[in-house]
């Protein structure tokens, strides 16, 4: 029996025992999922009564398996009345809406996933940020996140029709700030929208003192508040203004290890 003929073997019996146990399984990865630092719905109580700012957010309770389970048309009683309650969701913080889950974004699928315009795309958007999201292995999540749309003056746009706007990204721990570098780095970067995208990515990523100051101060605000190693990302809105909009453990976070700042 050649190598492919064995790989193909343990392919389907690993398909065969997780469909043998299959409620066993998900059952333990919600319980997982109750617990993961990672997910907004852990981190986001403890920050948003800071004096920072954050995107208008309203947390949905969704069944994670009956979401795995409408990329296959299974569609149940519980997961309409959870997605009813998205559409409301959406239809209160106002559209163009941001969706994501407790952990993930899709954001690099932007128009497809994140990215909802009108009500008629909810469901659509959801099962595609589900299916991105078990097909990267980003972990399972207990609620569907809608928050408004920051406006933001983008650079220029990749991806699926991304807007890439300024972006930061500040690593902290027991009230510092250890480090910080900007969000987008260049290899990062794919189907940009124009041909000058790098001078313009450069210009973006640029970090002023003014910037640094404040956004260390607000780092260093959030880090007193919550326990831990994290990043903090913030994103700054067309008037000028920061928001944190996501965090995360540091050892789960990628870190621009060789950035250095450029002096002007």
């Amino acid at each position: 029996m050649d190598k492919k003929t064995n790989l193909k073997a343990a392919m389907q019996k690993h398909i065969d025992d997780y469909i043998k146990n299959k409620d066993t399984i998900q059952a333990q990865r919600l319980e997982e999922a109750k617990n993961n630092p990672n997910c907004l719905s852990f981190w986001y109580p403890q920050i948003k009564d800071l004096e920072i700012k954050t995107p208008q957010t309203m947390i949905v309770e969704f069944n994670y398996n009956d979401l795995l389970n409408s990329l296959e048309d299974n569609i149940s009683d519980s997961f309409k009345e959870s997605l009813k309650k998205v559409e409301e969701a959406c239809d209160a913080i106002g559209y163009p809406c941001f969706i994501k889950n407790s952990l993930y974004s899709g954001k690099h699928s932007w128009k497809y996933t994140c990215f909802v315009e009108n009500r008629s795309k909810i469901k659509s958007h959801l099962k595609n940020l589900t299916d991105d999201c078990y097909c990267v292995g980003a972990g399972d999540s207990l609620f569907i996140i809608v928050r408004k749309l920051i406006e933001t003056s983008p650079a220029f746009y990749a991806f699926e029709d991304m807007p890439i706007t300024k972006e930061r990204r500040y690593f902290v721990k027991d009230g510092k700030v250890t480090f910080h570098h900007p969000y987008w780095i260049p290899k990062a970067i794919h189907k940009p929208s124009c041909i000058d995208w790098e001078d313009k990515l450069t210009q973006l990523n640029w970090e002023s003192d003014e910037e640094i100051q404040l956004l260390t101060h607000l780092s260093e605000k959030v880090s007193n508040a919550i326990d831990g190693a994290w990043s903090v990302d913030w994103l700054q809105d067309i008037h000028g203004d920061w928001y944190l909009i996501d965090m995360a453990l540091e050892h789960n976070s990628f870190k621009w290890h060789d950035y250095k700042r450029e002096i002007k």
